[in-house]
């Protein structure tokens, strides 16, 4: 709010920023100081929008690899167990409600249907990237539609994370990662 009462720009993104590096005003400073010429303005903005886009794709392909590889492996695995623990119990006594581990291995269902669809709608985003050839273009479609989805498949990891029992879990939880590791 404040650059806005003073006429100033405020770009909250990476793409929304570089969008501009190259505007006539910024090229014409530059030139005028003799800090970089027109050349190594253009130059420059096209090293740093490329490195963000690398950047992002990078990002989500790791974020696919985690999912796919060992996440919705892991959660699966945990659900099996469920299921073989409500199977043992009530093989002992059909009186035997097993409430904890029904809720649990549906919530894991639930969400870990929830990342999976996610996770495909992430990888055909990615698959998209590859038809966009105007470098801008590109950066604005990372920061619209991939960074948004990569967020959604995060926060049912998350959510998976809470109610996988620690065995099951494949990386360092917070919990670890701020009070053991």
């Amino acid at each position: 709010k404040e650059a806005e009462k003073r006429g100033l720009s405020n770009y909250r993104t990476t793409p929304e920023c570089l969008a501009h590096y190259p505007d006539d005003k910024n090229v014409s400073l530059l030139t005028k100081h003799k800090v970089l010429s027109k050349t190594e303005v253009k130059a420059r903005y096209e090293i740093i929008i490329e490195n963000y886009c690398k950047t992002i794709n990078i990002e989500a392909l790791t974020m696919l690899d985690m999912v796919k590889q060992d996440i919705l492996p892991a959660v699966s695995a945990y659900s099996g167990e469920l299921c073989n623990v409500i199977e043992s119990k009530t093989r002992y006594s059909n009186k035997v409600a097993c409430n904890y581990e029904r809720k649990t291995m549906a919530e894991i269902d639930d969400l870990s249907s929830d990342l999976f669809y996610e996770t495909e709608r992430l990888y055909e985003l990615v698959q998209k990237t590859k038809d966009i050839k105007d470098v801008q273009k590109l950066a604005d479609f990372y920061k619209n539609s991939v960074i948004p989805a990569m967020d959604k498949v995060r926060l049912y990891a998350d959510k998976l994370e809470s109610i996988t029992a620690k065995d099951f879990w494949p990386y360092p939880t917070y919990a670890d990662l701020l009070f053991t590791i």
